[in-house]
């Protein structure tokens, strides 16, 4: 019903699978129902409120914001809300402003979100120059036609500060959204992927061929569609996170071998490795790993450049890989089942 700020439809779909919420959660979902109840004010086509503001929704990895934000959208009537990952966002973009938008930038934003009056946002990280340029630029497109945002990410907008000259590229971003929303916390100190009781069931070192072979064995006795692909085929070719979204595309269940302890020229497949497990837990692809050393231990030796660049994006890999390794096989979709 138009204008409700009740929480409760919220929680509930956030309870889904006997997760309990906690005080932190329920505390953000009343904040975000009432931003539900601004977003459905007003009947038919959607009209412009430049001066309503959404919400950034920061925490730790695994506190359940990406649960929490879909747990909102599916309380929304069909099409007043439309959810996207970032990255997924930007390959869209850049397929659609080269083909079917004809370059035009507004027609491109139009189609990736079309109708809807909140764009749901999650993972929000910038690294690149060119992302943040699109993104500053497609926010203030959609602000200006009155379009709330809920956005999630691991630190607050000013988090995202960078230094020396990258400043003046990300910074005219920065300032868009925290002017465009309230920055709020979600963080109860709990990493609920590592909470469960048999978490991490099907990560097995060393990584040997005895091991890949059961590890397949097992997989295969519980999901139909299962690949085995080596961590050097997937994360040391030119792959992005557009690529794993179609490569696995039909897969419920992936067995990764061979990830080795990183060093500090691995930059590169650890970005990928990043990609990677975002698309597995999009797609909530049951995973098994054979792996040279426990999760906690893969990226002691990386280095202070590289912890500096990708720490946050390795804490949600890390915390990722492990709690699908526990996912139920064939289980496959397309939200997240777990905070």
């Amino acid at each position: 019903m138009p204008g409700q700020s009740d929480p409760s439809a919220i929680l509930c779909h956030f309870a889904q699978g006997q997760i309990q919420p906690d005080p932190a959660q329920r505390r953000v979902a009343r904040q975000l129902a009432q931003l539900l109840a601004e977003v459905q004010v007003g009947t038919g086509r959607r009209t412009v409120d430049p001066g309503g503001r959404g919400i950034f929704l920061w925490g730790g990895v695994g506190r359940g914001k990406t649960r929490l934000v879909d747990a909102a959208v599916a309380t929304l009537p069909a099409g007043m809300a439309c959810r996207w990952h970032q990255l997924a966002f930007l390959d869209a973009f850049h397929r659609t402003f080269a083909g079917a938008a004809r370059r035009d930038f507004g027609a491109a934003i139009d189609r990736l979100v079309g109708p809807a009056r909140l764009l749901a946002f999650d993972e929000f990280h910038i690294h690149d120059v060119a992302d943040a340029q699109i993104l500053r630029r497609a926010f203030a497109c959609l602000a200006g036609r009155g379009v709330r945002l809920l956005v999630t990410a691991n630190p607050p907008p000013a988090g995202f500060a960078a230094e020396g000259e990258w400043q003046r590229h990300f910074a005219p971003l920065i300032e868009h959204l925290s002017a465009w929303c309230e920055s709020i916390e979600l963080d109860a100190g709990i990493d609920y992927r590592r909470t469960h009781s048999r978490i991490g069931r099907r990560w097995a070192v060393p990584d040997t061929a005895a091991v890949r072979r059961q590890m397949l064995l097992n997989l295969q006795e519980q999901a139909s569609r299962v690949v085995a692909l080596s961590f050097d085929e997937l994360c040391r070719h030119p792959y992005c996170h557009g690529d794993y979204a179609r490569m696995l595309e039909t897969e419920s269940a992936l067995v990764l071998w061979g990830v080795p302890r990183f060093g500090e020229r691995d930059g590169d497949a650890l970005r990928r490795l990043v990609w990677l497990a975002d698309v597995l837990w999009e797609r909530q692809i049951a995973l098994a790993v054979t792996a040279a050393e426990a999760a906690e231990s893969l990226f002691l030796d990386i280095g202070e450049a590289l912890r500096h660049m990708l720490g946050r994006d390795l804490a949600r890999a890390e915390s990722r890989l492990v709690a699908l390794c526990s996912l139920p096989a064939g289980c496959s979709t397309a939200a997240s089942a777990a905070p």
